[in-house]
């Protein structure tokens, strides 16, 4: 075949099974990236919660703020769960933020390709925002026992 043949390609109907799946893609895409991004904007907002919680555990951990920032194990572990939840935070927002996806309109295998992609782009992302997240709250956990103990 030489450069500017007209090339003939033979369409049919799509089968019902063919259709059912095409739906089936459809609302799964919708769903599941809905899922996703709300799971995302659910950390956004617990780490903005607890960042004022943090920071007010911090203040009130001892009778100023300077002789907290004194003990070394208060100081990592508030530097620690400062930095987790920055990172949740920042994978979070890479899972609600756009992204191009390049498919061709008419390709099932394309379009099936790039919604994989999504997914697996957002799903991924979702994973280290939650780990960070759950190692964040750790480090905070530490930080108000540490507070704790020092106040015994």
């Amino acid at each position: 075949m030489a450069k500017g043949d007209i090339v003939s390609v033979a369409s049919r109907p799509l089968t019902d099974e063919e259709a059912d799946l095409l739906a089936i893609i459809e609302t799964m895409e919708v769903k599941a990236l809905d899922h996703l991004e709300a799971g995302a904007r659910q950390i956004i907002s617990l780490v903005t919660a607890f960042y004022g919680v943090l920071f007010g555990v911090l203040s009130l951990g001892s009778p100023n703020f300077a002789a907290s920032l004194r003990q070394p194990g208060i100081v990592w572990a508030g530097v620690a769960a400062v930095l987790l939840l920055l990172g949740a935070l920042g994978a979070a927002l890479v899972v609600v933020l756009p992204r191009a996806y390049h498919y061709g309109d008419r390709r099932l295998d394309q379009q099936k390709a790039a919604y994989q992609a999504m997914l697996a782009y957002k799903s991924n992302w979702l994973q280290w925002a939650i780990l960070a997240f759950g190692l964040g709250l750790a480090a905070f956990a530490t930080l108000i026992g540490l507070l704790l103990v020092g106040r015994l």
